[in-house]
Protein backbone atom coordinates (compact mmCIF):
# COMPACT_ATOMS: atom_id res chain seq x y z
CA UNK A 1 0.00 0.00 0.00
CA UNK A 2 0.57 3.38 -0.22
CA UNK A 3 0.06 7.11 -0.47
CA UNK A 4 1.19 10.86 -1.88
CA UNK A 5 0.83 14.18 -1.58
CA UNK A 6 -1.65 16.10 -4.05
CA UNK A 7 -0.55 17.25 -7.52
CA UNK A 8 -0.31 20.81 -7.39
CA UNK A 9 -1.78 21.26 -11.08
CA UNK A 10 -4.56 19.16 -10.52
CA UNK A 11 -6.95 21.71 -11.52
CA UNK A 12 -5.30 22.52 -14.95
CA UNK A 13 -6.68 19.64 -16.82
CA UNK A 14 -7.84 18.96 -20.41
CA UNK A 15 -8.83 15.78 -22.38
CA UNK A 16 -6.28 13.44 -23.76
CA UNK A 17 -7.44 10.33 -26.09
CA UNK A 18 -5.69 8.06 -28.59
CA UNK A 19 -4.15 4.77 -29.31
CA UNK A 20 -0.77 3.11 -27.13
CA UNK A 21 1.74 1.91 -28.84
CA UNK A 22 5.58 1.81 -29.77
CA UNK A 23 6.95 4.56 -27.70
CA UNK A 24 7.29 7.98 -29.36
CA UNK A 25 9.53 9.79 -26.28
CA UNK A 26 12.83 8.49 -28.25
CA UNK A 27 13.11 5.52 -25.90
CA UNK A 28 13.01 1.79 -26.45
CA UNK A 29 10.40 0.95 -23.46
CA UNK A 30 7.12 -0.56 -24.71
CA UNK A 31 4.09 1.32 -24.26
CA UNK A 32 1.36 -1.23 -24.04
CA UNK A 33 -2.44 -0.68 -24.82
CA UNK A 34 -4.02 -1.23 -21.53
CA UNK A 35 -6.00 -3.43 -20.93
CA UNK A 36 -8.43 -2.20 -19.50
CA UNK A 37 -9.94 1.25 -18.36
CA UNK A 38 -12.03 1.92 -15.26
CA UNK A 39 -14.59 5.00 -15.95
CA UNK A 40 -16.65 5.97 -13.19
CA UNK A 41 -20.78 5.63 -14.39
CA UNK A 42 -21.68 9.11 -13.10
CA UNK A 43 -18.69 10.76 -13.58
CA UNK A 44 -18.63 14.00 -15.58
CA UNK A 45 -16.25 16.51 -16.53
CA UNK A 46 -14.83 18.41 -13.48
CA UNK A 47 -14.53 15.36 -11.17
CA UNK A 48 -11.28 14.17 -11.63
CA UNK A 49 -11.41 10.32 -11.12
CA UNK A 50 -8.54 8.60 -10.76
CA UNK A 51 -6.39 11.89 -8.69
CA UNK A 52 -6.08 9.27 -6.06
CA UNK A 53 -6.06 4.78 -6.30
CA UNK A 54 -5.46 2.03 -3.92
CA UNK A 55 -6.49 -1.72 -4.28
CA UNK A 56 -6.56 -4.67 -2.25
CA UNK A 57 -6.64 -8.16 -4.46
CA UNK A 58 -8.84 -6.70 -7.56
CA UNK A 59 -11.12 -4.10 -5.72
CA UNK A 60 -10.02 -0.87 -6.83
CA UNK A 61 -10.90 2.47 -5.13
CA UNK A 62 -11.34 5.73 -7.18
CA UNK A 63 -10.76 9.02 -5.46
CA UNK A 64 -13.27 11.12 -7.28
CA UNK A 65 -12.46 14.85 -5.59
CA UNK A 66 -14.28 16.95 -7.67
CA UNK A 67 -17.90 14.89 -7.17
CA UNK A 68 -20.84 17.50 -6.63
CA UNK A 69 -23.18 15.89 -4.30
CA UNK A 70 -24.17 16.34 -1.84
CA UNK A 71 -22.38 19.83 -2.67
CA UNK A 72 -19.84 21.14 -4.97
CA UNK A 73 -16.75 19.50 -5.13
CA UNK A 74 -17.79 17.76 -1.81
CA UNK A 75 -15.75 14.63 -3.51
CA UNK A 76 -16.58 10.86 -3.30
CA UNK A 77 -15.29 7.47 -4.08
CA UNK A 78 -16.13 4.85 -6.49
CA UNK A 79 -15.56 0.76 -5.42
CA UNK A 80 -15.11 -1.22 -8.69
CA UNK A 81 -14.61 -4.99 -8.54
CA UNK A 82 -12.98 -6.93 -10.68
CA UNK A 83 -9.97 -4.38 -11.59
CA UNK A 84 -9.81 -4.65 -15.43
CA UNK A 85 -12.16 -2.16 -16.43
CA UNK A 86 -15.49 -0.94 -15.92
CA UNK A 87 -18.64 2.06 -17.01
CA UNK A 88 -20.77 0.65 -14.05
CA UNK A 89 -19.38 1.64 -10.44
CA UNK A 90 -21.04 4.65 -9.33
CA UNK A 91 -19.67 7.09 -7.19
CA UNK A 92 -20.28 7.14 -3.73
CA UNK A 93 -20.47 10.45 -2.25
CA UNK A 94 -20.67 11.35 1.31
CA UNK A 95 -23.69 12.84 3.40
CA UNK A 96 -21.72 14.78 5.80
CA UNK A 97 -19.84 16.31 2.85
CA UNK A 98 -19.66 20.07 2.67
CA UNK A 99 -18.41 22.49 -0.62
CA UNK A 100 -15.13 21.97 -1.01
CA UNK A 101 -14.03 19.36 1.00
CA UNK A 102 -12.81 17.55 -2.00
CA UNK A 103 -13.17 13.89 -0.17
CA UNK A 104 -11.10 11.20 -2.06
CA UNK A 105 -7.80 13.58 -2.24
CA UNK A 106 -6.45 10.17 -0.92
CA UNK A 107 -7.98 6.97 -0.74
CA UNK A 108 -7.34 3.59 1.32
CA UNK A 109 -8.45 0.44 1.63
CA UNK A 110 -8.50 -2.35 4.36
CA UNK A 111 -10.39 -6.33 4.12
CA UNK A 112 -13.09 -4.38 5.65
CA UNK A 113 -12.80 -0.91 4.63
CA UNK A 114 -12.70 2.18 2.53
CA UNK A 115 -11.25 5.37 3.45
CA UNK A 116 -11.30 8.90 1.87
CA UNK A 117 -9.27 11.65 3.09
CA UNK A 118 -10.73 15.15 2.90
CA UNK A 119 -7.81 17.32 4.07
CA UNK A 120 -9.69 20.42 3.13
CA UNK A 121 -13.18 19.89 5.53
CA UNK A 122 -14.06 21.68 7.79
CA UNK A 123 -11.23 23.33 10.71
CA UNK A 124 -8.55 20.82 9.97
CA UNK A 125 -9.38 18.43 8.01
CA UNK A 126 -11.30 14.44 8.49
CA UNK A 127 -11.52 11.45 6.96
CA UNK A 128 -14.12 9.06 5.94
CA UNK A 129 -14.91 5.78 6.49
CA UNK A 130 -17.39 3.19 5.19
CA UNK A 131 -17.43 -0.60 5.15
CA UNK A 132 -16.12 -2.42 2.20
CA UNK A 133 -18.75 -4.90 2.26
CA UNK A 134 -21.77 -2.37 2.66
CA UNK A 135 -20.46 0.56 1.06
CA UNK A 136 -24.06 2.29 1.01
CA UNK A 137 -24.38 1.65 4.62
CA UNK A 138 -23.67 3.71 7.52
CA UNK A 139 -20.60 6.49 7.15
CA UNK A 140 -18.19 7.43 9.83
CA UNK A 141 -16.25 10.70 9.92
CA UNK A 142 -12.40 10.77 11.64
CA UNK A 143 -11.19 13.43 12.78
CA UNK A 144 -8.39 14.82 15.47
CA UNK A 145 -9.07 17.33 17.52
CA UNK A 146 -5.46 17.74 18.73
CA UNK A 147 -4.77 19.08 15.19
CA UNK A 148 -3.88 23.21 14.14
CA UNK A 149 -6.20 25.11 11.93
CA UNK A 150 -5.79 23.89 8.64
CA UNK A 151 -3.36 20.92 9.40
CA UNK A 152 -4.80 19.01 6.35
CA UNK A 153 -5.60 15.44 8.12
CA UNK A 154 -6.18 13.43 5.10
CA UNK A 155 -3.91 14.40 3.38
CA UNK A 156 -2.15 10.92 3.48
CA UNK A 157 -4.04 7.17 4.62
CA UNK A 158 -2.63 3.83 5.14
CA UNK A 159 -5.31 1.26 6.79
CA UNK A 160 -4.85 -2.69 7.73
CA UNK A 161 -7.28 -4.10 9.21
CA UNK A 162 -9.22 -2.78 12.36
CA UNK A 163 -6.52 0.44 11.86
CA UNK A 164 -5.92 3.45 9.88
CA UNK A 165 -3.09 6.16 10.19
CA UNK A 166 -3.97 9.29 8.77
CA UNK A 167 -1.16 12.12 7.86
CA UNK A 168 -1.79 15.48 8.57
CA UNK A 169 1.42 17.78 7.21
CA UNK A 170 0.72 20.99 7.99
CA UNK A 171 -0.49 20.67 11.48
CA UNK A 172 1.90 22.04 14.04
CA UNK A 173 2.38 19.44 17.15
CA UNK A 174 4.29 21.90 19.79
CA UNK A 175 4.12 24.73 18.03
CA UNK A 176 6.62 23.94 14.98
CA UNK A 177 4.77 25.21 12.06
CA UNK A 178 4.02 22.55 9.78
CA UNK A 179 6.02 20.01 11.06
CA UNK A 180 3.56 17.76 10.60
CA UNK A 181 1.96 14.72 12.45
CA UNK A 182 0.51 11.33 12.07
CA UNK A 183 -3.12 10.17 13.63
CA UNK A 184 -4.03 6.56 14.54
CA UNK A 185 -7.63 5.37 14.63
CA UNK A 186 -8.93 2.14 15.81
CA UNK A 187 -11.96 0.40 15.38
CA UNK A 188 -13.03 -1.63 18.81
CA UNK A 189 -16.68 -3.29 17.14
CA UNK A 190 -19.16 -0.46 17.43
CA UNK A 191 -17.27 2.87 16.25
CA UNK A 192 -13.93 4.18 15.50
CA UNK A 193 -11.33 6.23 17.99
CA UNK A 194 -8.46 7.58 18.21
CA UNK A 195 -5.70 5.65 19.51
CA UNK A 196 -2.46 7.03 18.91
CA UNK A 197 -0.90 10.48 17.80
CA UNK A 198 2.78 10.20 15.92
CA UNK A 199 4.77 13.80 16.27
CA UNK A 200 8.52 12.91 15.84
CA UNK A 201 10.38 15.45 18.62
CA UNK A 202 12.92 17.79 17.23
CA UNK A 203 11.45 17.55 13.14
CA UNK A 204 12.11 21.21 12.10
CA UNK A 205 9.27 23.09 11.51
CA UNK A 206 8.02 22.65 7.60
CA UNK A 207 9.51 19.20 7.55
CA UNK A 208 5.70 18.06 6.08
CA UNK A 209 5.50 14.90 7.77
CA UNK A 210 2.63 12.87 7.21
CA UNK A 211 2.99 13.93 3.45
CA UNK A 212 2.54 10.30 2.85
CA UNK A 213 1.88 6.92 4.47
CA UNK A 214 2.27 3.54 3.35
CA UNK A 215 1.89 -0.09 5.52
CA UNK A 216 2.48 -3.39 5.45
CA UNK A 217 3.47 -6.27 7.71
CA UNK A 218 3.75 -4.79 11.18
CA UNK A 219 5.53 -1.25 9.49
CA UNK A 220 4.39 1.84 9.26
CA UNK A 221 6.20 4.14 7.06
CA UNK A 222 5.88 7.87 7.12
CA UNK A 223 7.10 10.67 4.35
CA UNK A 224 8.41 14.07 5.82
CA UNK A 225 9.41 15.75 2.18
CA UNK A 226 10.27 19.18 3.65
CA UNK A 227 12.87 17.82 6.41
CA UNK A 228 16.25 18.94 5.68
CA UNK A 229 16.12 17.32 1.63
CA UNK A 230 13.48 15.14 2.66
CA UNK A 231 13.29 11.81 5.54
CA UNK A 232 10.99 8.71 5.59
CA UNK A 233 10.65 7.38 9.25
CA UNK A 234 10.21 4.09 10.03
CA UNK A 235 7.61 2.51 12.78
CA UNK A 236 7.20 -0.70 14.14
CA UNK A 237 3.96 -2.27 16.11
CA UNK A 238 4.35 -3.04 19.39
CA UNK A 239 2.39 -2.84 22.49
CA UNK A 240 0.60 -0.61 23.12
CA UNK A 241 1.30 1.40 19.66
CA UNK A 242 3.91 2.18 17.14
CA UNK A 243 7.63 2.97 18.16
CA UNK A 244 10.49 4.65 15.71
CA UNK A 245 12.43 2.09 14.37
CA UNK A 246 15.03 4.29 12.39
CA UNK A 247 15.14 7.33 9.40
CA UNK A 248 16.00 6.56 6.30
CA UNK A 249 16.99 9.79 4.24
CA UNK A 250 18.38 10.22 0.23
CA UNK A 251 21.23 8.00 -0.02
CA UNK A 252 23.14 10.68 -1.98
CA UNK A 253 22.52 14.55 -2.14
CA UNK A 254 21.80 14.39 -5.64
CA UNK A 255 19.01 12.16 -5.11
CA UNK A 256 17.17 14.80 -2.43
CA UNK A 257 14.56 16.66 -3.72
CA UNK A 258 11.35 16.39 -1.77
CA UNK A 259 12.74 12.68 -0.84
CA UNK A 260 9.29 11.05 1.44
CA UNK A 261 6.48 12.47 -1.19
CA UNK A 262 5.33 9.47 -1.65
CA UNK A 263 6.00 5.72 -0.27
CA UNK A 264 4.99 2.32 -1.34
CA UNK A 265 5.89 -0.94 1.32
CA UNK A 266 5.77 -4.57 0.66
CA UNK A 267 6.86 -7.00 2.87
CA UNK A 268 10.47 -5.41 3.85
CA UNK A 269 10.92 -3.76 0.79
CA UNK A 270 10.22 0.49 1.01
CA UNK A 271 9.97 2.23 -2.24
CA UNK A 272 10.18 6.41 -1.93
CA UNK A 273 9.08 8.49 -4.12
CA UNK A 274 11.50 11.78 -4.75
CA UNK A 275 9.88 13.94 -7.26
CA UNK A 276 12.12 16.86 -7.63
CA UNK A 277 15.44 15.47 -8.12
CA UNK A 278 17.44 16.61 -10.81
CA UNK A 279 20.14 13.67 -11.38
CA UNK A 280 18.43 12.83 -14.43
CA UNK A 281 17.41 16.67 -15.39
CA UNK A 282 15.53 19.27 -13.38
CA UNK A 283 12.66 18.27 -11.18
CA UNK A 284 12.38 15.41 -13.60
CA UNK A 285 12.01 12.88 -10.49
CA UNK A 286 13.60 9.52 -9.25
CA UNK A 287 12.42 6.94 -7.18
CA UNK A 288 14.35 4.67 -4.48
CA UNK A 289 14.01 1.50 -3.21
CA UNK A 290 15.21 -0.27 0.18
CA UNK A 291 15.52 -3.50 2.10
CA UNK A 292 14.20 -3.03 5.38
CA UNK A 293 16.35 -5.06 8.03
CA UNK A 294 16.03 -4.88 12.14
CA UNK A 295 18.27 -2.03 12.70
CA UNK A 296 18.57 -0.06 9.02
CA UNK A 297 17.81 0.04 5.54
CA UNK A 298 19.73 -0.69 2.72
CA UNK A 299 20.01 0.96 -0.82
CA UNK A 300 18.38 -2.14 -3.54
CA UNK A 301 18.23 0.47 -6.79
CA UNK A 302 17.65 4.01 -7.82
CA UNK A 303 14.87 3.79 -10.56
CA UNK A 304 15.22 6.94 -12.83
CA UNK A 305 12.60 7.67 -15.74
CA UNK A 306 13.92 5.95 -18.74
CA UNK A 307 13.35 9.10 -21.11
CA UNK A 308 13.82 11.90 -18.77
CA UNK A 309 12.08 15.25 -19.56
CA UNK A 310 12.76 18.16 -17.13
CA UNK A 311 9.39 18.63 -14.43
CA UNK A 312 8.00 15.31 -15.22
CA UNK A 313 7.86 14.15 -11.46
CA UNK A 314 8.70 10.76 -11.92
CA UNK A 315 8.04 9.48 -8.37
CA UNK A 316 4.94 11.38 -7.44
CA UNK A 317 3.38 8.86 -7.14
CA UNK A 318 4.78 5.12 -6.12
CA UNK A 319 3.36 1.76 -5.72
CA UNK A 320 5.07 -1.83 -4.96
CA UNK A 321 3.94 -5.45 -4.60
CA UNK A 322 6.58 -8.06 -4.65
CA UNK A 323 9.22 -7.51 -7.56
CA UNK A 324 6.96 -4.88 -9.52
CA UNK A 325 7.30 -1.29 -8.90
CA UNK A 326 5.56 1.68 -10.48
CA UNK A 327 6.42 5.29 -10.54
CA UNK A 328 4.01 8.06 -11.95
CA UNK A 329 5.37 10.89 -13.33
CA UNK A 330 2.57 13.20 -13.96
CA UNK A 331 4.50 16.10 -15.67
CA UNK A 332 5.90 14.00 -18.31
CA UNK A 333 6.36 16.52 -21.79
CA UNK A 334 5.57 14.69 -24.47
CA UNK A 335 4.39 15.59 -28.12
CA UNK A 336 4.84 19.32 -26.57
CA UNK A 337 2.49 18.37 -23.78
CA UNK A 338 2.58 17.22 -20.35
CA UNK A 339 0.08 14.67 -20.07
CA UNK A 340 1.86 12.31 -18.04
CA UNK A 341 3.31 8.66 -17.85
CA UNK A 342 3.72 5.77 -15.61
CA UNK A 343 6.84 3.20 -15.66
CA UNK A 344 6.73 -0.40 -14.61
CA UNK A 345 9.89 -1.89 -13.52
CA UNK A 346 9.94 -6.11 -12.86
CA UNK A 347 12.36 -8.30 -10.94
CA UNK A 348 14.82 -5.84 -10.10
CA UNK A 349 15.35 -4.53 -13.00
CA UNK A 350 17.12 -1.33 -14.04
CA UNK A 351 14.80 -0.03 -17.01
CA UNK A 352 10.97 -0.17 -17.23
CA UNK A 353 9.49 -2.89 -18.78
CA UNK A 354 6.59 -0.91 -19.39
CA UNK A 355 5.56 2.56 -19.69
CA UNK A 356 1.48 4.10 -19.70
CA UNK A 357 0.83 6.86 -21.89
CA UNK A 358 -1.85 8.56 -23.17
CA UNK A 359 -1.63 7.94 -27.30
CA UNK A 360 -2.06 11.71 -28.42
CA UNK A 361 -1.04 14.93 -26.89
CA UNK A 362 -4.21 16.64 -26.71
CA UNK A 363 -4.25 17.56 -23.03
CA UNK A 364 -2.81 17.50 -19.37
CA UNK A 365 -4.31 14.52 -18.91
CA UNK A 366 -1.89 13.82 -15.57
CA UNK A 367 -1.20 10.09 -16.24
CA UNK A 368 0.49 8.97 -12.80
CA UNK A 369 -0.68 11.44 -10.88
CA UNK A 370 -1.36 8.39 -8.03
CA UNK A 371 -0.88 4.62 -9.12
CA UNK A 372 -1.27 1.29 -7.26
CA UNK A 373 -0.42 -2.49 -7.84
CA UNK A 374 -2.31 -5.52 -6.71
CA UNK A 375 -2.89 -9.13 -7.68
CA UNK A 376 -0.72 -8.32 -10.73
CA UNK A 377 -2.47 -5.71 -12.17
CA UNK A 378 -1.38 -1.84 -12.45
CA UNK A 379 -3.71 1.23 -12.17
CA UNK A 380 -2.75 4.38 -12.97
CA UNK A 381 -5.12 7.20 -12.14
CA UNK A 382 -5.39 9.68 -14.60
CA UNK A 383 -7.32 12.32 -13.78
CA UNK A 384 -6.98 15.13 -16.43
CA UNK A 385 -8.61 12.51 -18.99
CA UNK A 386 -12.00 12.99 -20.88
CA UNK A 387 -12.01 16.63 -20.12
CA UNK A 388 -10.95 16.29 -16.55
CA UNK A 389 -13.77 13.59 -15.92
CA UNK A 390 -11.37 10.95 -15.31
CA UNK A 391 -10.04 7.57 -15.91
CA UNK A 392 -7.68 4.62 -14.42
CA UNK A 393 -5.15 2.66 -16.69
CA UNK A 394 -5.20 -0.82 -16.15
CA UNK A 395 -2.61 -3.04 -17.28
CA UNK A 396 -2.40 -6.80 -16.52
CA UNK A 397 0.58 -8.51 -15.53
CA UNK A 398 -0.77 -12.14 -15.19
CA UNK A 399 -2.33 -11.83 -18.68
CA UNK A 400 -0.22 -14.05 -20.38
CA UNK A 401 -1.56 -16.51 -22.83
CA UNK A 402 1.58 -17.95 -24.31
CA UNK A 403 3.43 -18.52 -20.74
CA UNK A 404 6.48 -16.76 -21.98
CA UNK A 405 6.79 -14.90 -18.56
CA UNK A 406 5.89 -11.62 -19.89
CA UNK A 407 2.59 -9.58 -19.94
CA UNK A 408 0.35 -10.26 -23.21
CA UNK A 409 -0.07 -6.59 -23.82
CA UNK A 410 3.49 -5.98 -23.58
CA UNK A 411 4.51 -8.65 -26.09
CA UNK A 412 2.10 -6.79 -28.27
CA UNK A 413 3.54 -3.29 -27.82
CA UNK A 414 7.35 -4.67 -28.73
CA UNK A 415 5.71 -6.32 -31.93
CA UNK A 416 6.68 -9.87 -30.41
CA UNK A 417 3.13 -10.47 -30.64
CA UNK A 418 0.05 -9.67 -32.39
CA UNK A 419 -3.93 -9.34 -31.08
CA UNK A 420 -5.37 -8.38 -35.23
CA UNK A 421 -8.66 -8.20 -33.22
CA UNK A 422 -7.66 -5.91 -30.54
CA UNK A 423 -9.55 -7.99 -28.04
CA UNK A 424 -7.01 -8.44 -25.56
CA UNK A 425 -6.10 -12.12 -26.35
CA UNK A 426 -2.74 -13.25 -28.82
CA UNK A 427 -3.85 -14.43 -31.72
CA UNK A 428 -1.60 -17.24 -31.35
CA UNK A 429 -3.54 -18.18 -28.68
CA UNK A 430 -6.97 -18.08 -29.98
CA UNK A 431 -8.32 -21.00 -31.53
CA UNK A 432 -9.43 -19.42 -34.69
CA UNK A 433 -10.00 -22.60 -37.05
CA UNK A 434 -13.31 -23.05 -34.48
CA UNK A 435 -15.34 -21.34 -36.79
CA UNK A 436 -18.64 -22.61 -34.85
CA UNK A 437 -17.24 -21.29 -31.31
CA UNK A 438 -17.86 -24.75 -29.95
CA UNK A 439 -15.06 -25.46 -28.71
CA UNK A 440 -13.83 -28.18 -31.22
CA UNK A 441 -12.91 -27.84 -34.92
CA UNK A 442 -14.38 -30.48 -36.62
CA UNK A 443 -17.06 -30.80 -39.96
CA UNK A 444 -18.97 -28.23 -38.77
CA UNK A 445 -15.87 -25.89 -39.17
CA UNK A 446 -14.97 -27.59 -42.20
CA UNK A 447 -18.51 -26.94 -43.58
CA UNK A 448 -18.31 -23.32 -42.91
CA UNK A 449 -15.17 -22.95 -44.38
CA UNK A 450 -15.86 -24.63 -48.04
CA UNK A 451 -19.24 -22.79 -47.92
CA UNK A 452 -17.17 -19.53 -48.27
CA UNK A 453 -14.13 -20.81 -51.08
CA UNK A 454 -13.09 -18.34 -52.73
CA UNK A 455 -12.33 -14.25 -52.74
CA UNK A 456 -13.77 -13.03 -49.41
CA UNK A 457 -14.13 -9.66 -47.82
CA UNK A 458 -11.28 -8.23 -45.40
CA UNK A 459 -11.62 -9.68 -41.87
CA UNK A 460 -13.73 -12.49 -42.77
CA UNK A 461 -13.07 -15.29 -40.05
CA UNK A 462 -13.36 -18.33 -42.81
CA UNK A 463 -9.87 -16.83 -44.17
CA UNK A 464 -7.54 -17.85 -41.90
CA UNK A 465 -4.20 -16.91 -42.60
CA UNK A 466 -5.72 -13.25 -43.85
CA UNK A 467 -4.72 -13.26 -47.86
CA UNK A 468 -8.28 -12.29 -48.90
CA UNK A 469 -9.24 -15.94 -49.88
CA UNK A 470 -10.43 -18.96 -48.29
CA UNK A 471 -8.36 -21.60 -50.36
CA UNK A 472 -6.30 -24.46 -49.84
CA UNK A 473 -3.88 -22.52 -47.14
CA UNK A 474 -6.87 -21.96 -44.61
CA UNK A 475 -7.83 -25.48 -45.54
CA UNK A 476 -4.23 -26.62 -44.21
CA UNK A 477 -4.44 -24.52 -41.18
CA UNK A 478 -7.59 -26.04 -39.99
CA UNK A 479 -6.55 -29.30 -40.67
CA UNK A 480 -3.42 -28.99 -38.21
CA UNK A 481 -5.81 -27.27 -35.63
CA UNK A 482 -8.45 -30.34 -36.07
CA UNK A 483 -9.77 -31.93 -32.42
CA UNK A 484 -10.27 -29.82 -29.50
CA UNK A 485 -8.96 -26.37 -28.74
CA UNK A 486 -6.87 -26.31 -26.11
Amino acid sequence: MGARCAFACIALVASVRGVFGASSTGGTVAEPRPDGRIVIADSVVGDVAGASVAALGATVVVGVRGHDAPAPNAGGVAVVRGGRGSTDAPVIGFAGASEGDEAGIAVAISPGWVFAGAPRRGRAGAIFAVRLDDVRGPQFQLTDPACAPAAACGTAIAADGDWVAVGAPNDSPAGVAMAGSVCVHGWDGTGWSLQERIAPSGIPAGARFGSSIAASAGWLAVGAPGDAGGSVRLYARGDPGWTLAYVVRPPAADLAGWFGSSVAISGSRLVVGVPYCDRAAANAGAAIEFELGPHGASLVRVLLPEAPSEGANFGHGVALEGGSVVVGAPGTLRLGQRVGSAEVFLDGGALPAARIVPGEADGLALVGTDVAVSAGLVLVGAPGAEGSRGQVLVLDLTRDCNANGSADAIDVALGQSTDSDADGTLDECQCSADLSDDGVVDGADLGLLLARWGAVPPGSSEDLDDSGFVDGADLGVMLAAWGGCS
